[in-house]
């Protein structure tokens, strides 16, 4: 998710190619949004130490890591912003 403070169309079309983006309407609740979205850094950790332990007891890598948050929307994601900045 992405915060979006001032409000601006071509931002939200060009972040919601990607994951989804919000548009905010006051100061705070961008501050807000990105006060909550601060806690993926711990998501992130927690994944890695479970990854490393799941590992370590004997599964691999491949198998005990979680995918990619966006492994499947990237490519869709890619093809679209070029073709917005692409003519045609």
């Amino acid at each position: 998710m992405t915060a979006i403070y001032p409000p601006d169309m071509e931002v939200v079309a060009l972040f919601d190619t990607l994951a989804s983006a919000v548009q905010c309407t006051s100061k705070k609740e961008c501050d807000l949004l990105a006060a909550a979205s601060a806690l993926m850094s711990t998501y992130f950790s927690v994944m890695e130490i479970a990854t490393s332990w799941l590992e370590e007891n004997g599964l691999e890598r491949s198998k005990a890591r979680p995918p990619p948050l966006c492994s499947k929307t990237l490519p869709d994601a890619q093809a679209r912003i070029l073709a917005r900045a692409l003519p045609s």
